[in-house]
């Protein structure tokens, strides 16, 4: 049968595999696609594509132009059938007598699967991903077979082991099925290209590939494809025991390597996990801290205790925060308690500041870390706790004899992940989860993948370890201290910051990128792109007011209360806010919003009391009937009173400008206000620096839509 001619037969097989292959494997999305999205697609991932298609090239080069005068040179030196002698003498002939059990319907099942499933395989699972559009998984899978080939190429060149059927003097399967079909075959690969297998790599690496997949018909055919494959060839007589070996393992290496570089959480972990080298250091300085704080307390009856994300081996190593507690015994009094404490974390710090939570305490340096220095007291349980800061001793001891190792890890990635979408944290800044929080989260579900499969069910239930009731709190997110059941460890996390984490999990899920844990800042649109977006109405407004000089703590929950009052005022006078944003810019607060329009000039519809109640309604139409500001009513629309009225302000600006001053804007922020602020109009809003904010404001994306 002629080369053209089979190599037409087994393309027209694979064809014809297409067809059902498709609608079995493909996503169902794939059906909605048009061509601007296959374009889009193909343009995204055209370098991995090139790479793809020039190894083919490169490989058929390889056989027909290099490997033969290679192989030819270095027989003179090892012999005609290069190592397969080396082989022979650690296996013998156990592949070679499968000869004896040749029977017709197994070799054509197994001829078949060798040459035409496995090419079509091979060419279908990058479509089938390209076409899935999941970018890390996708560029796994178009790097995969390249990776393989470049690594078994000094192999192919300068390791020639002629396969099993030459060796002995067999009869080639694949020619007694199709005569002729060596012809064809030869001109991708060689009769001496044996170890490591390609064929076993390819086929090993379609299970790792449809394992990292959420494709469940993949996961059940590639194991199915895997085995056949690899019984074809030792079967047919083609490859030796360690050819199969060497290929397996080549993929294993292939899939290790790039789930070290491509996988988003093994890309997160190389950047938040500590090497050996920083573990070593921390553990010296705190040990030398812990040192000094133990020799300042010698004779006073005071513990002390390293506790936090330190001690339970749960931090970031770009936000090492030492928190050592200094432990008195219950009946110390208040008084003495915190000016103690504070003595002895001055003295043990080199440089320290006093700071506030529910009492005092010392932050400060030391030896290159963060640390504070809590005093406390040491009570039995956490039931009996004397200040808040009395749990954090049993926290520490609870995560640390309840956390395995393995799961140390799947804590950082979440505390990562919620950094990136901006809700890590009980403070007010993030109004999110706390690292307490997250520890319990990987306790009750295992990993980070699972806390995101039931995030979308957490505003249905309450979450906890233990016992505990959590219907009596009145939170957006309930988890029961297991060490102490009264109390709420997810009592700062807002609505607002729940939803955010369940829209986030769900994206990474769909689509896993290391732009939810390290998100890209947007690009600043330049003057013409923010006017495009606009359109012709003026629709952006802010004011900027001087930062007060007190800590964080204090100052972001009446920044938040200042926006939202803000905006609040905005809309009470009929201009509808699309969006609004603050931010810290240097010594200023910026205040940004984005109107429907920054004018009005319909009238303001009044909204009455119902018709039915005659007292309030003869009230409301004594007051609107000869009002100067009425326009046109009082009428009854519905069951209720309206009257159509001239709006106080027409204009946002100066709004603002008369009733900024008269609402709450936190008691640290309405002074500065007093004192002066900056109204700014849309034009002022185009110039630096506040075009890079602008631009934030409008696109209103999440931190992982950011490309």
């Amino acid at each position: 049968m002629e080369t053209q001619l089979i190599a037409g037969i087994i393309l027209g097989l694979n064809l014809l595999l297409f067809v059902p292959f498709f609608f079995l494997f493909v996503p169902k999305k794939v059906f909605r696609y048009n061509r601007q999205n296959l374009f889009k697609i193909l343009s995204k991932y055209k370098l991995y594509i090139v790479v793809l298609g020039s190894v083919f090239i490169l490989q058929s080069i390889e056989v027909n132009l290099v490997d033969r005068p290679t192989t030819t040179w270095l027989m003179q030196y090892i012999g005609e059938d290069g190592f397969a002698p080396f082989f022979y003498s650690i296996e013998n002939g156990w592949v070679a007598s499968m000869a004896d059990y040749w029977c017709k319907p197994l070799l054509y099942y197994f001829v078949f699967f060798y040459l035409v499933v496995y090419s079509f395989v091979l060419w279908f699972i990058p479509v089938i991903f390209l076409l899935n559009d999941k970018e890390w998984h996708t560029r796994f899978v178009l790097l995969f077979y390249p990776m393989m080939w470049a690594i078994q190429l000094p192999f192919l060149l300068f390791f020639p082991v002629t396969n099993v059927y030459k060796y002995f003097g067999l009869q080639s399967t694949l020619e007694m099925i199709i005569p002729g079909v060596e012809a064809s075959f030869y001109t991708v690969t060689s009769i001496n290209n044996c170890f490591p297998s390609l064929h076993i790599g390819f086929a090993v690496s379609a299970v790792i590939i449809a394992f990292l997949s959420d494709n469940k018909r993949l996961k059940g055919f590639t194991p199915v494809f895997s085995l056949s494959v690899i019984l074809a060839t030792i079967y047919l007589v083609i490859h030796w025991l360690l050819d199969v070996l060497g290929g397996a393992l080549l993929a294993l290496l292939v899939g290790w390597l790039l789930w070290k570089k491509l996988n988003p959480q093994s890309i997160t972990l190389s950047r938040v996990k500590p090497s050996r080298g920083e573990v070593s250091r921390l553990k010296t300085a705190v040990a030398l801290l812990e040192d000094k704080a133990k020799n300042e307390v010698k004779g006073k009856g005071i513990e002390v205790q390293l506790v936090g994300s330190v001690a339970k081996d749960t931090y970031l190593k770009d936000s090492i925060d030492i928190d050592l507690f200094l432990l008195f015994p219950p009946s110390t009094d208040w008084n003495e308690l915190e000016a103690e404490g504070l003595s002895i974390g001055k003295r043990v710090l080199e440089k320290w500041e006093l700071k506030y939570a529910e009492h005092p305490y010392i932050h400060g340096d030391f030896g290159g870390y963060e640390v504070d220095v809590v005093p406390c007291y040491k009570v039995g349980s956490a039931k009996n706790i004397l200040s808040a800061v009395d749990r954090t001793p049993f926290h520490t001891q609870y995560i640390n004899a309840a956390l395995k190792r393995r799961q140390r890890n799947q804590v950082r990635l979440l505390k990562q992940f919620l950094k990136g979408i901006g809700i890590y944290g009980a403070g007010a800044e993030a109004d999110g989860f706390s690292g307490y929080l997250c520890e319990l989260l990987i306790l009750r579900y295992g990993s980070f993948k699972k806390v995101l499969d039931h995030a979308p069910k957490w505003s249905k239930e309450g979450l906890t370890l233990t016992e505990g009731s959590p219907s009596k709190f009145d939170s957006s997110l309930v988890f029961i201290d297991p060490v102490d059941p009264n109390r709420n460890v997810a009592a700062a996390v807002t609505g607002r910051s729940l939803e955010i984490f369940e829209k986030a999990s769900d994206a990474y899920l769909e689509d896993p990128s290391i732009r939810f844990f390290f998100p890209l800042e947007p690009k600043p649109l330049n003057v013409e792109e923010i006017r495009s977006r606009l359109g012709r109405e003026e629709r952006l407004i802010g004011f900027e007011v001087k930062v007060p000089v007190i800590s964080s703590e204090i100052l972001l929950p009446q920044i938040k209360k200042a926006e939202r009052n803000a905006r609040s005022l905005l809309e009470e006078n009929g201009f509808n806010c699309k969006h609004a944003l603050h931010t810290l810019a240097g010594s200023k607060t910026l205040f940004l919003f984005e109107l429907e329009s920054v004018v009005l000039s319909e009238p303001l519809l009044h909204r009455g009391p119902l018709a039915k109640d005659e007292e309030n309604s003869k009230k409301f139409t004594e007051r609107w009937t000869k009002n100067k500001r009425t326009i046109k009513g009082p009428y009854v629309e519905g069951k209720r009173w309206v009257v159509e009225i001239e709006r106080e302000f027409s204009n946002a600006y100066d709004l603002l400008n008369k009733k900024l001053m008269k609402i709450n804007l936190g008691k640290n922020i309405k002074p500065q206000i007093k004192e002066g602020y900056d109204l700014l109009r849309q034009e002022d809003l185009f110039k630096e620096p506040y075009r890079r904010f602008v631009g934030k404001l409008i696109e209103a994306k999440y931190p992982w839509e950011y490309k």
